[in-house]
């Protein structure tokens, strides 16, 4: 499986100069919103070939629901596990493993 060890951003969107050490386990981006987590991760995502326009919870319909599922494909399952891993940790904790 392919890991990133570290993501330098420099003048890209709200990041002046970031530099993103990843854990070889687990790393958790947490922050306010608008901060930049989303962005980051378009920028992984991107790499990883997902074909999404944004990583994001978008409000959907009962009837978007099932074309929501195809268009993500198997990153679905991913992104809900993930997502619901997140809920666990406090807004402002950042864990590596």
């Amino acid at each position: 499986m392919e890991t990133f060890k570290r993501l330098k951003l420099r003048r890209w969107r709200q990041f002046e100069n970031v530099d993103i050490d990843f854990s070889s386990n687990l790393s958790v981006l947490t922050g306010k919103n608008g901060c930049g987590k989303s962005t980051i991760l378009n920028i992984l995502g991107r790499h990883f070939g997902w074909n999404i326009h944004l990583i994001s919870t978008p409000y959907l319909s009962k009837k978007k629901k099932e074309n929501f599922g195809l268009m993500f494909g198997k990153q679905l399952k991913k992104i809900l596990k993930f997502q619901q891993a997140q809920k666990k940790l406090e807004n402002s904790f950042i864990a590596t493993m």
